[in-house]
């Protein structure tokens, strides 16, 4: 962002850009370190809203890019993901 908070056209981070496209595969993971957690006592909420990002994002076009296509800009991957919400 901006400093007057507009959104740049910029790259995501890579981390975020290469995960989406294994977003199912995490659901999945995410879920199993909830349950984890919640075996241990301790609180799972986290996991749980990851495994419903990573379950968003599945749902969505970015999930089917490959390894071999460039990484989307950022603003590209908030209006997928935007458009998915509506």
């Amino acid at each position: 962002m901006t400093a007057n908070g507009r959104l740049q056209n910029s790259r995501p981070p890579t981390t975020w850009a290469r995960g989406s496209r294994r977003a199912r595969r995490w659901v999945g993971e995410m879920e199993e370190i909830a349950r984890t957690f919640a075996d241990l006592g301790l609180t799972p909420r986290i996991f749980e809203g990851a495994a419903d990002i990573y379950r968003l994002v599945g749902e969505t076009p970015l999930a089917d890019q490959t390894s071999r296509e460039p990484d989307p800009e950022l603003a590209a991957m908030l209006d997928v993901l935007a458009r998915k919400l509506r």
